[in-house]
């Protein structure tokens, strides 16, 4: 099951999240997700 977490807004806004995020082409949704649900792969876009 999947779970939804709601993440602060000024989190996602974050100018470090963001600009990991572009760089690996994922959300910064995404990206917050990956790391708070532990996953050890991340499918980063190269």
């Amino acid at each position: 099951m999947e779970q939804k977490t709601e993440l602060p807004e000024e989190l996602c806004a974050d100018e470090a999240v963001c600009f990991i995020a572009y760089r690996h082409h994922v959300s910064p949704q995404q990206l917050l997700r990956y790391f708070l649900y532990g996953e050890t792969s991340i499918p980063f876009g190269t």
